[in-house]
């Protein structure tokens, strides 16, 4: 999640970080009264087609993001703008804010924001990125079948 609530008068500052600030429960601070657009990444890992033997027994697991983090908070995201048309704007001047609409946990699409509109799974998991390079992978720990998949 990133920072929502602007100061409302630096673009930028020093720190590149002190002209935003996250809300306290739903609402901005006072030093930070423009709530921003909100931006919401999950990713979600399927993991099922890993051998349970590679699973510890003491109910840890087993994944380590390639830069050493064990528990994901060094995920990086990168926003790229891709709202097609003006649907974005239409959302923004509705006032859409799925925050004070849903119940937690958060449900998707928001009810009382028609200008928004869910892909289904099923229709979003067509939407693959085939390998672009090949890349070897030193001492790999995995079973053979996934050596051979992966590195």
């Amino acid at each position: 999640m990133w920072d929502r609530c602007w100061d409302g008068v630096n673009l930028d500052s020093v720190d590149h970080k002190t002209h935003v600030a996250y809300p306290t429960g739903a609402d901005c601070p006072a030093s930070h009264p423009v709530q921003l657009p909100q931006i919401f990444i999950e990713t979600i890992w399927d993991t099922g087609f890993f051998p349970q033997s590679m699973w510890p027994l003491d109910g840890s697991q087993p994944f380590v993001f390639s830069q050493g983090d064990p528990t994901g908070y060094g995920h990086h995201a990168d926003y790229v703008f891709g709202w097609k048309g003006d649907v974005l704007q239409k959302a923004m001047d509705a006032r859409c804010d799925v925050y004070d609409a849903s119940p937690a946990p958060l449900v998707f699409p928001a009810t009382d924001c028609p200008q928004l509109k869910s892909q289904e799974v099923g229709i979003a998991n067509t939407c693959i990125q085939k390998q672009l390079a090949q890349e070897e992978l030193d001492d790999c720990e995995f079973d053979d079948v996934l050596c051979d998949e992966f590195g």
